[in-house]
């Protein structure tokens, strides 16, 4: 009885745990080398879904980024670009979270020397989006969503001076 239940233990801790996405985080190197601008952008995105389980691979269901449905807010200025890569490269990511298929509303886009760009987005609980297209809109790489919540807006207060805030928000 005890054998029986102690594996039964094991393969519940193995399941529950095998299922946690992994952590990610930028490298600053590989970002200050590259990025040459940030932006504060709308994305209009009427496709936009969340997915049933983040646990599948959901590669096959994202959909390229359509420029055309985007509007730049803000830019960062220049100056700003060495302390926000910082900050950025201290945000813990959910490596591989499929929340959503695609980016919504209010993103920030990262561009690299090379015209593919960053995408980091948060639209409510647990549906962000984080990856990387080319230059023409394809999916190059779906990186995943931000582990704490707090961290994108957080970022657009401090770097675009974008505070949001509500009746019901503390900040307010």
């Amino acid at each position: 009885m005890r054998k029986t239940a102690a594996i039964v233990l094991i393969i519940l801790v193995l399941v529950f745990t095998g299922c946690d996405p992994g952590k990610y985080m930028f490298s600053k190197e590989e970002l200050e080398g590259n990025v040459v601008k940030a932006e504060l952008i709308e994305y209009e995105n009427a496709e936009w879904k969340r997915f049933a389980s983040w646990v599948p691979n959901h590669t096959k269901d994202l959909l390229p980024f359509k420029t055309t449905e985007a509007s730049v807010t803000k830019e960062l200025p220049e100056g700003k670009m060495s302390p926000f890569l910082n900050r950025l490269c201290k945000v813990l990511i959910l490596y591989k979270y499929y929340g959503v298929n695609s980016p919504k509303g209010k993103c920030l886009r990262l561009t690299y020397k090379d015209g593919s760009f960053l995408i980091l987005n948060y639209t409510g609980i647990s549906y962000g989006y984080i990856g990387r297209f080319s230059e023409d809109g394809k999916v190059l790489e779906f990186i995943g969503a931000f582990e704490d919540t707090s961290d994108f807006q957080e970022m657009i207060d401090e770097f675009f001076g974008d505070k949001q805030t509500g009746p019901d928000d503390p900040r307010a």
